[in-house]
């Protein structure tokens, strides 16, 4: 039996005993065998791997007499002669190269964070050194040297984390300051290593770190250290400073939010509760609305009622904001929808588009099940209609309507919160003051809690100014917001006229320091209710820490709350309150200057995420924002960000839009756009995109312009309008024209070339693609444009279409040149498209072997992709080669791995199960 060892000196054993190899050229030989094995490797692929372009006379000669050498050491029965090439048999798991990567995978599917750890160890104990070293392979030493160096150091930075995570600090700073060493502009290394010292203590040794790092960063590469780093240096400075991080839950979903901690009266509702509870159908879903005027309290009792009754659903809690009456426009159904499937475990590939469809696979993923749903601040009845489930799950809604249409169609039982009686306003105040307090000054706090209105949010608001003046008496502020004469119009209760919240907010407003009052008004800019700590540095144009204090004494004050770590949120009317005095009391330039600075964040913020899987070309309309932007380890950390604010991503592009952004506007169609689209966010990304258009259009420059209707194509693409996508495209294909910018217009035609091509008009789309070839020659040199000309994708389309048309040595030819170019770019997502497509023309020619070969090649090359789906079409022809072959375990293994991926409504389903029935 045989062993490799390729992670560090070359080691190969035979039967527990080492072989030495004579030469270079065979360690080369055998390593580039065991990468693949037990696959045959074909004499092109080995040729082009040991040698690239330095290829002896024969080939075919030289590699067989490396062969006839190599089985001299390794036994006869170790190297297999195939049609189209040479098979190394070797178990997969006795190469320490390929059991790196399996290790990793699994790691990256477990939620449980010992058995991860325990994987990553694995992974780790595997490295011995950089391989390859002094080989004669470019392709091993430089490629494979990188790839696999990047699956070590990926497997020892998601270790630390957990360590770290889990306050497990031995050992972590000499290994850090050893790799930090070998790899002394990984950033990544650096930012971990100066945690790790920070959180030990030393902190003159995490400032010198810090130092090199900064240094070798502008002397190699004239930029400063990245903004993780240097957030992590102002937290050296100042210990107290808080960060943002981001967490991901699995399993059951729990997404109750915390419940209010002087919760008072409303015990005759909950008794009222409770009994629609007891007598509901076990087979039917519970809805009961909770309705009543704004600020009556309704979240709160339904959160603390929900947190009561919550044990009798164990199969989780979803929970939405709709927003029906906020100031930004209230949530779709079919996005509360794409939210609640994405908690239950759904993929996002697997959302339909269709609201009517989501509704329907949303009834499916909740049979049978137990769920309490919470779903506050309801417009009206045709807003929560589809979130309805089928089952015995509970529904809660709260609204300041009544919903009737919900009573009279689903049977819905409706509770109206009337205003607090008096005892219990009285006690709630006495909750928050301290009871002595009240009971000193009977006849004021009864004044005052009249003036409130019963209403919770007044009393909340009331208390905390008797608390911040504590020396005061109630008479006092009775008095004081007696004179109180700003009308508060649009907050009042149309059907209560003692319900003036303004004059109540203004009490906490009042009582703040004058830059925690600047810092609420212009929160009021934010188009939604949550706001990072980041955005609201940005928005007052100060450093975070000085930001948090005053965020802190919002939260005090109850005009704020804290969402979680870093993220705080503004109560509707609270947001209104707050813009309402920003222009009130601030400049107009001042509230422009805030906007624009807020919006340069998610801007910078949006590029960092795109960055890392759409490169640019240049250095063309990138943001800067000096108020820490989000920095993005991967794509998948970037889809993360996403899917947390892709509720306030089409509010910001309106914000932009009203403020006449459109530079703004434009770009974050353009930086959004990949995300949108693997994120499967149709709707978005077509408001985003038309808006995008929009704002070119007003700007009317050239690159603006084609490159928003280019988005938009995207868009229309997506969303399944083929007609209006090319319209859109061609459009940007006109103007990139008549500008000149060649990497543009050629990078559009292969993109009509594509919506041709899915759209079934296959001559049309070979005849737009050799357009796009003919204007790609003129290309030679480096893009100015603000896109990055991949000549490898237009030789991978016409690949594509010549074989579909059935030119297959044409579209072998035009592949080939595809994986040439892709692997010499370093395009390693492009370079496993390019090997599927290649494994489909083999496998046409009846070439399985070779065939299979490369879709394993491509497979490879997927491995650790966050996008899953780009996966089955190698998959695919795995699958069919096994069939063909007899394999059924290998054949039921991809084929089921591909039904897991496919999106809804793929008409390959039907194929793959019946290819499955055969087996």
């Amino acid at each position: 039996m045989l062993e490799i060892r390729l992670l560090g000196p070359f080691e190969v054993l035979r039967d527990g005993v080492p072989v030495v190899l004579p030469g270079r050229q065979l360690i080369a030989l055998t390593s580039l065998l065991a990468l693949s094995a037990n696959r045959p490797v074909s004499f092109d692929v080995l040729a082009d791997r040991l040698w690239d372009e330095r290829l002896p006379q024969s080939v075919k000669a030289t590699l067989h007499t490396y062969a006839t050498r190599l089985r001299k050491h390794l036994g006869d029965g170790a190297l297999e002669t195939h049609p189209a090439g040479y098979l190394l048999r070797v178990e997969p798991d006795r190469v320490d190269a390929l059991r790196l990567a399996d290790v990793l995978r699994e790691a990256g599917q477990q939620a449980e964070p010992s058995r991860k750890r325990e994987l990553l160890t694995t992974a780790i104990e595997l490295w011995r050194d950089r391989p390859f070293v002094g080989s004669p392979s470019d392709w091993l030493a430089t490629g494979e040297t990188a790839r696999l160096t990047e699956f070590y150091l990926s497997a020892v930075e998601q270790r630390v984390d957990l360590d770290l995570t889990n306050g497990r600090y031995d050992g972590l700073a000499p290994l850090l300051k050893e790799l930090t060493a070998q790899h002394p502009l990984r950033e990544s290394l650096w930012h971990r290593r100066i945690r790790v010292l920070r959180l030990t203590d030393r902190t003159a040794e995490a400032l010198e770190s810090y130092e090199l790092i900064r240094t070798a960063v502008a002397d190699e590469l004239g930029v400063d250290p990245s903004p993780a780093l240097q957030q992590e240096y102002a937290r050296l400075l100042d210990a107290d400073l808080s960060s943002f991080e981001e967490t991901v839950t699995l399993g059951v979903p729990r997404q109750l939010p915390s419940g209010v901690q002087h919760f008072t009266g409303r015990a005759e509702e909950q008794e009222q509760l409770g009994k629609l509870l007891d007598n509901a159908p076990g087979d039917q879903p519970t809805i009961i609305t909770l309705t009543g005027p704004g600020g009556a309290g309704k979240t709160s009792l339904a959160v603390h009622w929900a947190h009561q009754v919550r044990e009798r659903y164990p199969d989780g809690q979803l929970h939405i904001n709709l927003r029906g009456f906020a100031a930004d426009a209230p949530v779709l159904p079919a996005v509360a929808l794409h939210g609640f499937l994405q908690a239950l475990g759904v993929p996002a590939n697997s959302i339909p588009t269709d609201r009517a469809e989501r509704a329907a696979l949303f009834r499916t993923a909740t049979a049978g099940k137990r769920l309490l749903l919470l779903i506050d601040n309801a417009r009206n009845a045709e807003q929560v209609r589809d979130l309805i489930p089928a089952s015995g799950c509970l529904v809660l809604i709260t609204s300041r309507n009544q919903l009737r249409s919900l009573a009279a169609q689903l049977g819905a039982s409706r509770l109206t919160l009337k205003p607090l009686p008096a005892a219990d306003a009285i006690r709630l105040l006495a909750a928050s003051v301290g009871a002595d307090r009240v009971a000193a000054e009977p006849a004021a706090v009864e004044e005052l809690a009249g003036i409130c209105a019963g209403l919770p949010l007044a009393l909340a608001v009331a208390a905390e100014s008797a608390r911040r003046f504590s020396g005061s008496p109630f008479a006092e502020l009775v008095s004081a917001l007696q004179d109180m004469r700003h009308a508060f119009d649009v907050l009042a209760d149309p059907d209560d006229e003692h319900s003036d919240l303004r004059r109540v907010l203004s009490w906490s407003y009042q009582a703040l320091e004058p830059e925690a009052a600047r810092v609420f008004r212009l929160l009021g800019l934010h188009p939604a209710t949550l706001i990072r700590a980041q955005v609201a540095a940005a928005l007052a144009d100060l450093d975070l820490r000085t930001t948090e204090r005053h965020l802190d004494r919002l939260v005090a004050a109850n005009l704020v709350s804290t969402a979680q770590r870093g993220v705080y949120q503004l109560h509707d009317l609270l947001r209104v309150y707050a813009a309402e005095l920003t222009v009130q009391l601030d400049e107009d330039s001042e509230r422009r200057a805030a906007l624009e600075r807020a919006l340069d964040w998610f801007l910078h913020t949006a590029q960092n995420a795109q960055r890392g899987a759409v490169p640019d070309a240049s250095e063309a309309f990138l943001a800067r924002s000096p108020h820490q932007p989000l920095t993005f380890a991967d794509t998948a950390a970037a889809m993360r960000w996403l899917q947390d604010e892709q509720t306030v991503l089409v509010p910001w592009v309106r914000t932009a839009v009203a403020g006449g952004f459109d530079h703004h506007v434009w770009r974050l169609a353009w930086r959004l756009r990949a995300f949108l689209d693997m994120g499967f966010f149709v709707d978005d990304a077509l408001e985003t995109a038309r808006l995008g258009v929009e704002a070119a259009e007003r700007l009317g420059e050239p690159r603006p312009r084609y490159l928003a209707w280019n988005v938009l194509g995207s868009a229309e693409y997506r969303a399944g309008r083929a007609a209006a996508a090319e319209e859109c495209v061609r459009r940007a294909i006109d103007i990139a024209a008549s500008c000149g910018d060649i990497a543009a217009e050629a990078i559009f035609r292969t993109n009509l070339a594509v919506a041709r091509w899915e759209g079934g008009d296959l001559p049309s789309a070979l005849a737009e693609v050799t357009v796009a070839a003919t204007i790609a020659d003129r290309y030679s040199e480096p893009s100015t444009e603000p896109m990055m000309f991949q000549r490898g994708h237009l030789e991978m389309t016409a690949g594509a279409i010549n074989f579909l048309l059935g030119h297959v040595e044409t579209a072998q030819v035009y592949t080939e040149a595809a994986i040439r170019l892709t692997r010499a770019s370093g395009d390693w997502l492009l370079e496993a498209q390019a090997l599927s497509n290649l494994a489909e023309l083999f496998e046409l020619e009846d070439d399985d072997a070779t065939a299979d070969f490369y879709a394993a090649e491509s497979l490879d090359r997927l491995r650790g992709y966050s996008v899953p789906t780009a996966t089955l079409e190698p998959l695919l022809v795995r699958a069919r080669i096994a069939v063909r072959a007899g394999r059924s375990a290998d054949a039921r293994a991809f084929g089921e791995q591909a039904l897991a991926l496919f999106p809804a409504g793929d008409r390959r389903t039907a194929e793959v199960r019946e290819l499955l029935d055969r087996v």
